[in-house]
């Protein structure tokens, strides 16, 4: 049932054509002048934190490798919420002593309009590539092969 999607969704198989765009790796965000992290935090300052993690649980989106890791390293009590969206995770870190960890090319766009700072996240992160996909049914379709090559143009191997 797919007509166009963008990510990494690595269980769509049947049916489903995929376009390599652009590697993806994660950085953290918190509110500018955070009283207590530093842009390069240690893994137990890191972890100390409170943290609002992005949940994808049942999409099939590769960044549950990446809530993985980040559940194995932050004591439970220190995750105060999940969201199913990046850029909430962002919202949340601006009003609150919360870290983000999003992908870089997210923190980046964000950063300047929500007042954060992004800070290297001292844990080994798994790298997401991200494609565009399409339907067997829409590939010569002029419309879903126009918003291809736009994407194609607009995001191929940035990183």
């Amino acid at each position: 049932t797919v007509d166009f999607a963008m990510g990494s969704f690595p269980s769509l198989v049947k049916g489903v054509r995929r376009q390599p765009l652009w590697i993806e790796e994660y950085v953290s965000v918190v509110n500018r002048g955070h009283p207590r992290l530093t842009s390069t935090p240690t893994l137990k300052e890191f972890a100390a934190e409170r943290h609002v993690l992005v949940s994808t649980l049942g999409v099939g989106h590769a960044h549950q490798q990446v809530e993985r890791s980040l559940e194995a390293a932050i004591p439970p009590d220190n995750i105060i919420c999940r969201v199913p969206i990046f850029i909430a995770a962002a919202v949340v870190a601006k009003h609150t002593d919360a870290v983000a960890t999003i992908p870089l090319s997210i923190a980046n766009t964000l950063a300047e309009d929500l007042n954060l700072e992004v800070i290297r996240t001292p844990l080994k992160l798994p790298r997401i590539e991200i494609f565009q996909y399409w339907h067997d049914r829409f590939h010569r379709e002029p419309g879903n092969k126009w918003i291809r090559a736009v994407f194609q143009s607009l995001f191929r191997k940035r990183s």
